[in-house]
């Protein structure tokens, strides 16, 4: 993989990656698999996550979920992670405490990213991500920077993704295609450094008990609506 493709998937991966009205929890068992179908600003079709709860484990006070995802194009074909014709798959962890959920654990996406095998990398992280808490009320959350370097030979790439102005604005019901949700909405501005590429962004995730994410918007600096992602299928084992 050369450089520029490299940093081009670790740019999109956070990007591209239900409620009562007094908390918020996940209840996922493993098996239970969901669709997330990404839009344009137009609103048509330019990626599909499948994704599967493969792994749940305790881990002290947090229970962990592990989520294997398949990506796909508008037209159902497999999108290769590596700019190559290798794999689709990506998996990441998703951690519930007693009062916060992290929807995010960049780390484990990152260290999921295929890198040809004769290329030396080794990644490196540092700072929080954001979390959302498991008893919402309206109001600011605390920001956050986080930074995952990765190193192969002379190359040496941080990525710092600073979130900024995060706060709990209120409760909306959101529709999609498999059904209506009670959310809570979270915004925050999310600023992504890596190289000498820098880019801002606005976004506004809703989050549903039970569920997770059920839609996530992402706008440009100001505030134009650049894309979007909603939840588009949800099979339970349970159901």
């Amino acid at each position: 993989m050369n450089r520029a493709k490299l940093v081009i998937t670790l740019l999109l991966l956070p990007i591209y990656l239900s409620v009562t009205a007094q908390s918020l929890n996940i209840g996922w068992n493993i098996g239970d698999s969901f669709v997330h179908t990404s839009f344009d600003n137009k609103g048509l079709v330019k990626q599909i996550n499948n994704s599967t709860v493969s792994d749940i484990v305790v881990d002290g006070d947090k229970m962990v979920y592990t989520v294997t995802t398949s990506v796909f194009d508008n037209a159902g074909r497999p999108i290769s992670l590596d700019g190559q014709k290798g794999t689709n798959l990506l998996s990441h962890k998703v951690c519930v405490g007693s009062n916060s959920i992290l929807f995010v654990d960049m780390a484990s996406l990152f260290q999921n990213i295929p890198i040809p095998k004769d290329e030396n990398v080794t990644i490196s992280e540092s700072g929080e991500l954001p979390e959302v808490p498991r008893y919402p009320t309206i109001g600011a959350l605390p920001d956050r920077e986080y930074t995952i370097s990765v190193a192969s030979g002379k190359m040496d790439m941080p990525i710092k993704f600073s979130y900024t102005k995060r706060a709990v604005s209120g409760q909306e019901v959101v529709k999609t295609d498999c059904g209506e949700f009670f959310c809570w909405k979270v915004t925050e501005r999310m600023k992504v450094s890596v190289l000498f590429v820098k880019k801002n962004f606005i976004c506004t995730t809703w989050f549903a008990d039970g569920i997770g994410i059920v839609k996530q918007e992402i706008a440009d600096g100001s505030g134009k609506v650049t894309s979007s992602d909603c939840l588009t299928e949800f099979k339970s084992v349970n159901k």
